[in-house]
């Protein structure tokens, strides 16, 4: 293939151009500016590229706090409300979706995921294993160019994952036309910085993200591209996470096992999380979206004068009051 080479009053352009983006992006985005800085991405970007992959994921972990899914301290019966946010309840953007887009958000361990979702004193959350099914790949776009800004006993620290895929970048890429190299190579920089970004309370900061993440999703490799492999803000990059596409997660994924707990002492605390187990399952009824959590001793992880405690403490509810399939 025949790459264009580009001259150096255009690739000064577009360091500008992304110069600019910067800016907007550290003053604050809101409502307002919201639409006016997608029309002008639109305009001034028009292309996406990135390095793509294939891999296997074999388990992805989720912790889901109950209460921002069923409002309350409750038990968790149906499978659907351990995945992912149905797309007409998706208002907000996230690191890797845009307004009104499913997306399935994992970690590599319990804690990495815990440490994500950010669950406080008196939460009741619910751990989430998912398994491949016949090792079904994931065709994914990884987010690699920055490293832990982390020293420890005096070594830097170091995401091996984000260091081969930097390696592989360098080989896809080195054949292109130098100009060109360094315009893509500004572009994966910046959508890296927005990635990486610590972002606040406010929802349009992840606009960005989430507007490359909605590009790699959808153009990238003719809209093929199934996830996004990306360093975890909150490990200060040392972990990866991993934002997958509703419909592939459906096809290569299954639930194997479910255990839910409450928080009695979050990371803000000395020690960081401890949590008090409720229960375990491994049963699931898939043709009508059921767990089924075993109510007898041999699945509770707490002794009944324990658990009788902490349900009346943190107001748990442990039996399943709306026995619905949907």
């Amino acid at each position: 293939m025949i790459y264009n080479e580009i001259s150096n009053s255009d690739l000064e352009m577009f360091q500008i151009t992304l110069s600019n983006f910067k800016k907007i992006a550290e003053s604050g985005i809101n409502e307002k500016n919201e639409k006016e800085i997608i029309r002008t991405l639109d305009y001034f970007i028009p292309f996406i590229s990135n390095l793509t992959a294939n891999s296997v994921f074999s388990k992805l972990h989720r912790v889901t706090i109950n209460k921002r899914v069923v409002g309350k301290n409750q038990r968790i019966f149906k499978i659907s409300e351990l995945k992912y946010p149905p797309s007409s309840l998706v208002t907000k953007y996230g690191r890797c979706n845009i307004k009104g887009q499913s997306i399935f958000y994992s970690g590599s361990n319990w804690l990495n995921t815990m440490n994500e979702m950010n669950p406080e004193n008196g939460d009741m959350i619910t751990e989430s294993v998912w398994e491949v099914i016949d090792e079904q790949p994931l065709k994914f776009s990884p987010i690699f160019k920055n490293q832990p800004n982390i020293i420890k006993d005096g070594i830097p620290i170091t995401n091996l994952l984000s260091r081969e895929y930097d390696e592989l970048y360098q080989k896809t890429f080195g054949a292109y036309p130098p100009n060109l190299t360094k315009k893509i190579d500004m572009l994966i920089q910046f959508i890296t910085d927005e990635f990486t970004r610590e972002v606040t309370d406010n929802h349009f900061d992840y606009l960005f993200s989430a507007y490359f993440s909605n590009k790699i999703f959808t153009e990238l490799e003719a809209g093929t591209i199934e996830a996004i492999h990306y360093p975890s803000v909150k490990e200060k990059l040392s972990f990866n996470n991993l934002a997958i596409k509703a419909d592939a997660f459906d096809k290569k994924y299954k639930l194997i096992q479910v255990s839910d707990s409450v928080v009695v002492k979050d990371k803000n605390q000395i020690g960081g999380y401890i949590t008090h187990g409720l229960g375990e399952c491994e049963l699931f009824e898939f043709e009508t979206n059921q767990v089924l959590w075993d109510l007898s001793s041999r699945k509770i992880t707490q002794p009944f004068e324990v658990l009788n405690n902490l349900k009346d403490k943190y107001k748990i509810e442990l039996n399943n009051i709306n026995n619905s399939s949907n």
